[in-house]
């Protein structure tokens, strides 16, 4: 079997398991016995695409065409990898490794393979990355209703008591995890599967009627997540959606459709505890009273002024209570802030230089092809969005596709101008 093909397939593994990861191993572990076996696997896949994609492209001739790529990914990966000496403990460096600077390594792997073979048939296309996305999306929504109406079916979902499964419950009442294992994941993933019906409809693959059963539905439930910020990544992307690039009549169509939806689903379904809830996503104190907020504020102003360009090291910050609550790692739950613990300023500009080039090249795209070129940079405001309040780049499936799409995009924007290159060329040579 070629290369590529095994690559591929390992992707596609991943993309398959990971959504799903807490409810896979929850069953496995307690049906088989062996949940730290089932880890290993996990983080074996990812090894074996690393060493498939560095070898492929070592042994075959690593054409630097896309260097300002390339030299992005070159240079924060060595830098990352340059913060295993810091200020943390080594358990903090492990965590740090495995939950964020592997992904950046198999990225750099992937891009330098794609840059070597100057094609994109290793990667599965975005069709079939979005069919992932639908699956898990469809079998978290599914049980997130029956959540909705039975709320113990997490516990045999996550074979644990619910008070031990993540930030399910508040003072308000229960919100919805579905598969996700916690509230934010499950919203942010649906309205990632959103994006995807979008994608899929706007290639003329999905029905009208299917289109917006499905905003309704995704609305639905991520106001049962009781996720200010998810509500909010969700306006936002309805937004982008419907005011890039679209017909006045499809936007007034929008509007003529959002807003008695979003009247039915606040007064006529007995949500009080959600409105307490969400009444406030608009009140300023609710984010600089925030407890977020004070660590941010916490993290910053007690670094050295060395660590102020340099970072504290991997692993100075983790969104995970249990490890926060026995190391000197602080819970930051903000991706850039994050970054910029632990690399400092070069770290941060290096972070901004990717998010640029995504939305440089997100909207090149949108020319060629405008349903690709939405759908990467709204998969991007979504990020971005929730990072602000979650550490995303630490955050699995969703450290996953943002590193993929990105190496998706950078490989694809190189074969599309090198071809426009040569054919300009070759226009130039026969005149």
């Amino acid at each position: 079997m070629r290369i590529q093909l095994i690559i591929k397939y390992l992707l596609l593994a991943l993309f398959l398991l990971l959504p799903s990861w807490g409810v896979i191993s929850a069953q496995v572990n307690y049906f088989f016995g062996f949940e730290y076996l089932l880890v290993s696997f996990r983080y074996s896949i990812i090894f074996c695409i690393i060493i498939l994609c560095l070898l492929g492209g070592i042994f075959s001739n690593l054409r630097l065409r896309n260097r300002l790529a390339f030299f992005i990914l070159f240079f924060y990966s060595l830098y990352s990898l340059l913060h295993f000496v810091g200020d943390t403990e080594l358990i903090l460096l492990f965590e740090g490794f495995r939950h964020e600077v592997l992904f950046v390594l198999l990225a750099f792997s992937l891009l330098v393979y794609g840059l070597s073979r100057e094609r994109s048939d290793f990667l599965p296309s975005l069709d079939i990355v979005g069919k992932t996305i639908l699956i898990n999306g469809f079998f978290s929504a599914l049980f997130g209703i029956w959540q909705y109406f039975d709320i113990s079916i997490l516990e045999t979902l996550y074979r644990s008591p619910l008070e031990e499964i993540g930030s399910i419950r508040l003072a308000i009442g229960y919100r919805l995890a579905g598969t996700m294992f916690n509230p934010i994941n499950f919203a942010t993933f649906l309205v990632l599967f959103f994006l995807v019906i979008n994608y899929f409809h706007e290639r003329r693959k999905v029905s009208f009627i299917v289109y917006y059963f499905s905003l309704i539905l995704v609305t639905g439930l991520v106001v049962g997540s009781l996720s200010r910020l998810a509500l909010m990544s969700l306006f936002t992307v309805l937004s982008f959606i419907y005011f890039y690039k679209i017909s006045v009549l499809r936007l007034l169509f929008f509007l003529s459709l959002i807003f008695p939806l979003m009247f039915y689903f606040f007064y006529n379904l007995d949500l009080e505890t959600i409105m307490s809830r969400l009444e406030t996503i608009f009140v300023l104190s609710t984010y600089t009273e925030n407890a977020r907020f004070e660590h941010w504020i916490y993290a910053i102003s007690n670094l050295e002024p060395y660590q102020y360009l340099w970072g504290k090291g991997i692993g100075a910050s983790s969104p995970d209570y249990s490890v926060t609550s026995v190391t000197s790692a602080l819970p930051i739950e903000n991706a850039f802030v994050s970054i910029f613990l632990q690399y400092g300023v070069f770290g941060i500009t290096i972070l901004l230089s990717v998010v640029l080039r995504y939305i440089y090249i997100g909207c090149y795209l949108s020319k060629i092809d405008l349903a690709k070129g939405k759908f990467i940079l709204g998969f991007l405001l979504l990020f971005i969005v929730m990072s602000l309040g979650n550490d995303f780049l630490r955050n699995s499936p969703f450290v996953l596709y943002f590193w993929f799409f990105y190496v998706y995009v950078e490989v694809n924007y190189s074969i599309i101008f090198n071809r426009q290159r040569l054919l300009k060329n070759s226009t130039s040579v026969a005149r």
